[in-house]
């Protein structure tokens, strides 16, 4: 067996303090998003495709409202109309900005609302000098949902203060907290090793599924997320496993597991944030444990694999991934030295560059979990 143990270091260099480096300039790959990134395991026979209001858009292609032509999954948003235009399952959304967790090592972290022209909106300090805000995601009543030191699920309000919702301690999980985000029928998410788990804003809190993490036992061995996201036009999850594994859920399907590792002859991939795409399909950062390359990627549900989608050398490696959805730009936390950074890459041409950067005179901080401000 391969040394699985270097995957396993790689988590500090999330945050390890080096010089900074800008990011990504281009698109490496070649790729662009004009195929529109649609992956998807439904199958649909031609001869029963509607399109009664004849706007170029079937049912079976995502037209959420056949009978209105100003409603299918190419016409843009209108803020003001009550319609879910885009057909992307928010209605009169309109992309503002991302949402960053600075985590504070050393006193008080505090969450950020950066706009879509890189400046800082709003600052809200933490009260409590020992929440550490590593996943968040938009409150289902407000604020934010939040990974409090892989321990707590905490509902964090416009004041600072904090409230615990879920302590992953007191219950039978060996690893803790990974990922964490809202679902659109208005609960939460949180992924531990060996589970999915449905948290409601009550505190109430449910399994959803469970996989084998035995690495003693390759041949049962399924799965190790650190992510979960979800399509939120549709409601199902997606897992992003460590080792570039990577599955499905759903309330109707239940677990799907599209790519087992093998961690025998492990191929080095790592895949640790990932963020799902309106309409379009799952990507995650991912880096090669033996080259050092790292990319964003998504995965191909045709050959269950990860495709490169933009990719980089880095002494580095970025952090958490987030996804416009309305314009399919990518946006990424990153931290080098005392620089941290929010980059955005274009969605059309692969081009990125800072979309927000401190000034590199504060230390003992980072820039961690990220989420699409509408």
């Amino acid at each position: 067996m391969r040394n699985l143990a270097l995957s396993l270091a790689l988590l500090p260099l999330l945050a390890c303090p080096v010089d900074y480096q800008p990011p990504p300039d281009k698109d490496d790959t070649g790729e662009t998003e004009g195929d529109t990134d649609t992956d998807s395991d439904t199958d649909t026979d031609s001869d029963t495709d509607t399109d009664q209001d004849h706007d170029g858009w079937t049912v079976e292609e995502g037209d959420c409202d056949d009978a209105d032509p100003y409603v299918h999954p190419g016409w843009e948003e209108d803020p003001d109309d009550g319609k879910d235009n885009d057909c992307d399952g928010r209605v009169d959304e309109e992309w503002s900005g991302v949402t960053v967790g600075y985590y504070n090592s050393a006193g008080a972290s505090s969450i950020l609302e950066i706009d879509h022209l890189g400046r800082l909106e709003r600052e809200v300090e933490l009260v409590d000098a020992e929440v550490f805000p590593l996943w968040l995601d938009l409150g289902v009543d407000g604020g934010w949902v939040i990974n409090n030191s892989y321990t707590t699920v905490e509902l964090v309000g416009d004041d600072g203060y904090s409230t615990v919702l879920v302590e992953f301690t007191e219950k039978e999980t060996e690893w803790g907290l990974y990922g964490i985000c809202t679902h659109p029928d208005g609960y939460y998410l949180a992924s531990t090793i060996d589970a999915l788990w449905r948290i409601d804003p009550d505190g109430t809190m449910s399994q959803l599924a469970t996989w084998s993490t035995d690495m003693a036992e390759p041949a049962s061995f399924d799965l190790l997320p650190y992510t979960v996201t979800v399509d939120y036009t549709t409601g199902e999850v997606g897992l992003v496993g460590y080792y570039g594994g990577f599955a499905l859920w759903s309330e109707a399907g239940g677990l799907d597991i599209r790519r087992r590792p093998d961690i025998e002859e492990w191929d080095g991939v790592v895949t640790y944030s990932g963020a799902h795409k309106d309409m379009g399909a799952w990507y995650s950062i991912k880096s090669d444990a033996y080259t050092g390359a790292v990319t964003i990627s998504r995965f191909d549900l045709d050959s269950d694999e990860w495709v490169d989608r933009v990719s980089w050398d880095q002494q580095w490696f970025p952090n958490v991934l987030g996804i416009d959805g309305d314009s399919g730009d990518f946006y990424v936390t990153a931290n080098g030295g005392w620089y941290y950074a929010v980059w955005l890459v274009g969605a059309d041409d692969g081009y990125a560059t800072d979309l927000y950067i401190t000034d590199g005179t504060v230390p003992n901080r980072g820039f961690w979990g990220l989420a699409m401000r509408y």
